[in-house]
């Protein structure tokens, strides 16, 4: 039944939806290509969404002035201390100039025969020293050794 008053529907499907709360993670399981196609029929809706509502990103950014203070600690100031950042500026500028081939201009075959699609890090001391490896064996190949300057604990 179809509700004219725009609150009232709000307040329906708010309920409808306590009573049935997994009803949209089992639909999505259930049709996995659904939205794929749709991003393929509306390439560019998140960019038009992101553009007309600015507003709101600008008035949630004021309301919380802390989040990306901890995003940075949380995320990217552990890379730093590791080395990782740094590793990964020196191979993109290795690329660059040319000292390094390109991963996604040339194809390069990992061990296992799949195509490389990382460079892989054994040591952060040592940047430029990397190997070509799909994902798959950039995961199973571990951790690699941290820089020695970084924070004492690690």
């Amino acid at each position: 039944m179809p509700y004219k008053d725009p609150e009232m529907k709000k307040l329906k499907q708010k309920e409808w939806r306590s009573k049935n709360p997994n009803y949209h993670k089992e639909w999505r399981s259930k049709n996995p290509d659904y939205y794929k196609e749709w991003n393929l029929e509306n390439p560019s809706y998140y960019k038009e969404w992101k553009l007309d509502n600015k507003d709101y990103y600008k008035e949630w950014r004021s309301k919380n002035p802390g989040y990306y203070k901890y995003v940075w600690k949380k995320y990217y100031q552990h890379s730093l201390d590791t080395g990782q950042a740094q590793a990964r500026w020196a191979v993109k500028n290795a690329i660059i100039k040319g000292e390094i081939l390109s991963l996604s201009k040339n194809t390069i075959l990992c061990s296992c025969g799949k195509r490389a699609e990382v460079y892989d890090h054994r040591d952060y001391n040592k940047p430029l020293d990397v190997i070509a490896v799909c994902r798959s064996c950039n995961y199973l190949l571990g951790k690699a050794v941290y820089l020695n300057i970084g924070k004492k604990g690690r």
